[in-house]
């Protein structure tokens, strides 16, 4: 049985998100059994979901159906309330097709995700993922592994090219779309207590926090490496959420704290990593940050950055003998 399954906001159910998201869940080649829309009854702000407009959603096909729950555990929600569900209704062998509501997903997304799935025998599996980069013991940054709608060519092209249909990443996450057994969070009070027990910061890091369990507990994550979009994202509605994780060190600190704990020590990571991945790493974050900015104020200062890490890369040489040379000079004036 496959489950799709996702949670949204006040925000978004007011500008008809879930719906785009659930039309395109249900045009997909391969249908699930069921699509759950998990909806907290009041959000963590403390305001109250539209329950008319969230009850329409089940209007849409018999196989939709609302799932309201009691507690708004945060983004984890689209998971969590999906697991007490299976819990409560003794599912078993279920598998969870986790999707983001801001999304809509091409017809081919979901079959091919399952197909790969059952044929690589693997338990979780997605179509974009993270990798740690890990240099003495220490995290020092992270590296997307995607094919993005608008920069198809820009994130494949850094990816080597290779027949493997997938690979092991550290973490992956879900606005591509991912696929997970069910299995792989039971005993379902175990898994509710860890997160209980996680800071604050953490629970806006859904995707890090449902890789550090599987990863905790032994388990592998992977994506799928086609280079095909499966998403097209909703950026002019949505209300800009992701922006802060894209653009500063908040996911990097979350990875950082698992890490401490010893619960990503098992997880893919890149132990080397050379001058010129890092260059292109940076690459992909500033075409991220053009998809979610968009203005030209954003758009001058981000190219400025390249130019000069372009500059920088190509006259490191000549730009450290010069550094010498001015410090030499410096101290001559001193003396």
């Amino acid at each position: 049985m496959i489950i799709a399954s996702f949670t949204t906001i006040p925000d978004r159910l007011f500008k008809d998100l879930p719906k785009k998201c659930i039309q395109s869940i249900l045009n997909q080649e391969k249908r699930p059994d069921l699509i759950l829309v998990n909806v907290p009854r009041i959000s963590r702000k403390g305001i109250a979901y539209d329950t008319e407009k969230a009850n329409a959603l089940e209007l849409m096909d018999k196989c939709v159906k609302v799932n309201w729950v009691e507690k708004d555990y945060g983004p984890i929600t689209k998971l969590m309330g999906t697991l007490e569900y299976i819990d409560m209704n003794n599912i078993k062998g279920a598998q969870i097709y986790l999707v983001d509501d801001d999304c809509q997903y091409k017809p081919h997304a979901l079959k091919k995700l399952d197909e790969e799935k059952k044929l690589l025998k693997v338990k979780a599996l997605g179509y974009a993922g993270r990798d740690i980069i890990i240099i003495d013991g220490k995290i020092v940054d992270t590296v997307i592994n995607a094919c993005g709608e608008k920069f198809n060519m820009a994130m494949c092209y850094y990816k080597e090219r290779t027949s493997t249909k997938i690979k092991e990443t550290t973490l992956i996450e879900t606005y591509n779309g991912v696929i997970y057994d069910a299995d792989l969070f039971t005993p379902l009070p175990s898994f509710k207590k860890w997160y209980a027990e996680l800071p604050q910061k953490a629970s806006f890091a859904d995707d890090i926090v449902i890789s550090a369990w599987i990863h905790k507990n032994g388990g592998k994550t992977y994506y799928l490496y086609i280079d095909n979009n499966v998403m097209i994202h909703d950026a002019e509605d949505t209300p800009q959420l992701n922006v802060i994780n894209v653009s500063n060190d908040n996911n990097l600190n979350i990875l950082k704290f698992f890490y401490e704990r010893g619960e990503l020590d098992k997880a893919f990571h890149h132990t080397s990593y050379s001058y010129s991945d890092w260059l292109a790493s940076l690459l992909i974050k500033a075409l991220l940050l053009l998809e979610y900015y968009n203005n030209m104020y954003q758009i001058k200062n981000i190219i400025l950055i390249l130019v000069l890490l372009i500059i920088v890369y190509f006259y490191r040489n000549t730009l450290s003998k010069l550094w010498i040379k001015i410090n030499r000079t410096t101290m001559k004036k001193v003396r």
